[in-house]
Order: C-alpha cells, then structure tokens, then sequence
C-alpha cells in the first residue's frame, strides 16, 4: 500500500507527526477531505496550535480545492469593533496574519485529494501542549463521550460527576478533550432538539386517533369551531347539561382546544 496515502482515521493514528518533514507532508493524498482535515488538526495538536477551514475552489458544483488554515491566519474584519448596537466589549484579537496552512486539490486521475501547498511558518507563540486539547479545533465532545453522558444523566448523577469519571477512564482531567461547560451545552443542544409540550400532545393525540376511529382531533378557527361544538354536543344530547353549558362558557380560556 502507497505509505502516503491516507485511507481512513486508523492511518492518521498511525503517524509519527514529531518525524514528519515538509517533503513528507507534501507527499501525502487523502481518500476524502474529512480525512485532510484530521490530520492537520491532528498535527497542529501536536505542534500547539489549532486550524480552521478556510477558502474553496468549486467546480460544476463540487469542490475541487480547499484550504486549511491556522487559526491565527488573517485579521478580524474592521467592522466587527465598530459595531454599533454592541452590548459587550469585543473579544480579544487572536488572529494575527500567521502564513501556516494546507492546500489540497482532488486529483482525478488518482481519485484522491493531494497536497498542492503546505507552509509550516507561524508568527506567534504555541501552546503548551498539555493544554492544547483545549483549543477550539481540538476541543470538542466524541460520540461515545456524549452517549455516556446521556446514560449517566438518566440515573441521575450529576455533571461533575460524569466529567469525573470520563477523566478517569482516560487517566485523568489532563486527558479529557473538553470541559464541564462543553457537556453543559451539550445537555442544552439535546433539549433544544426535543418536541416542545404542544408537539408532544399532538404526537400522542395522532398516536390515540390512529387507535381509536371514534377520536378525532383537528385545529378549528373560532366559527367551525362553534359549529363542530353544537353538532357533538347535540349528537351526544348533552347540551342542556350544566357542566357541558359552563365549560362552553369558559372556553376563551382554553388554549387551542382539541375535541
């Protein structure tokens, strides 16, 4: 097998990055770009600093180069500390013109993505690299991380304590790409995505009406509304009922309502 072809995530933790020269990175080819992406970051995690996507060639469509950058690359754009409306004040600078990035382009003939250019020249300081898990490309939540999280929340123990015992299995805090507050979004982001009281009821109503051929349900304006009300009640011959007369007459304190 071609030892500069980049097949999945296993070949990228295969690599010795403190062994890598420029004439080795400018050799490698990657099967898609995910795979390009990871393994910069995964070098510039071992140097102390983090990447970002940066510009695209697109062609009939598809992307046909793109570019790696580090996260120092660039300016903040000028407007950004202008702004008028700001509540806060602007976070600090942290990009500074630094030259490092990845270039890669999809050779066709290989079916591959190939380095075009790669420059390893920055103009700021690293990390130290005990703390470089913790910058923003490198600081992230794996899946089994946040499918742990979600069992261990269901018996109810509480986020400290999960992040304890995730630093444990990977030998201590040091270890542990993300913090409390990342799980803490996490938990966020997840209820964010859970059907809000009304979805849930109509979810349940369908569910019962689906069971049950003499239930139904329906969003009605105020008029059919009415209407649909006389026909039950009169099908039913309840409407000179006490309790059927005062519900109707407390009805605009119902929220929509689902007969």
């Amino acid at each position: 097998m071609d030892q500069y072809r980049i097949n999945s995530w296993e070949d990228i933790g295969k690599i010795n990055f403190s062994g890598l020269s420029m004439e080795n990175i400018c050799q490698l080819h990657f099967a898609d770009l995910g795979l390009a992406f990871e393994f910069y970051n995964s070098y510039a995690k071992t140097r102390g600093f983090s990447v970002r996507k940066s510009g695209s060639r697109i062609v009939d469509g598809k992307v046909r180069e793109k570019a790696y950058v580090c996260s120092c690359e660039g300016y903040r754009l000028e407007k950004w500390n202008h702004l008028k409306n700001r509540v806060r004040e602007p976070k600090p600078e942290t990009r500074c013109g630094c030259m490092s990035k990845l270039d890669v382009f999809f050779d066709a003939v290989t079916e591959s993505w190939v380095v075009r250019d790669f420059c390893d020249e920055h103009n700021h300081e690293f990390v130290v690299l005990k703390l470089a898990r913790m910058l923003r490309s490198h600081k992230k939540m794996t899946e089994p991380d946040i499918s742990q999280m979600n069992h261990m929340k269901e018996v109810e123990i509480i986020i400290p304590n999960i992040f304890g015992s995730l630093a444990s299995q990977c030998g201590g805090y040091e270890n542990v790409n993300f913090s409390i507050k990342d799980m803490h979004n996490q938990v966020a982001k997840k209820r964010r995505q859970l059907p809000d009281d009304l979805t849930s009821a109509m979810a349940y109503l369908e569910t019962l009406a689906a069971r049950d051929q003499n239930l139904f349900y329906s969003d009605y304006e105020v008029g059919v509304f009415e209407q649909k009300w006389e026909e039950m009640v009169g099908c039913f011959g309840v409407e000179d009922r006490e309790w059927i007369v005062d519900m109707c007459g407390k009805r605009n304190m119902w929220a929509t309502a689902h007969i």
